[in-house]
């Protein structure tokens, strides 16, 4: 499974990343430094394209737009999954 797949039948994982992407997204929104360095088009383009296994056409999505969530929304899959 990719890194970045949450498995549904594991709630302490999905805890788990749902606290990873709130401590990511303050780290950005809140820290200049890292907001300021941080290259989505970069890190899209490297992850799609350096991994062949599990993106065999390497395939580099156009969004989401934005890039990162605000701090007080959450991803809606994630949303979802906490009901």
């Amino acid at each position: 499974m990719p890194a970045n797949q949450c498995n549904p039948c594991n709630p302490q994982k999905n805890l788990t990343q749902s606290v990873l992407r709130r401590w990511v997204r303050n780290l950005y929104w809140n820290h200049e430094a890292f907001g300021s360095t941080t290259e989505f088009t970069h890190i899209k383009k490297h992850y799609t394209k350096s991994h062949a296994q599990i993106n065999p056409f390497a395939i580099t999505p156009v969004g989401p737009v934005p890039d990162i969530l605000p701090l007080d929304e959450e991803v809606p899959a994630a949303k979802a999954a906490a009901k």
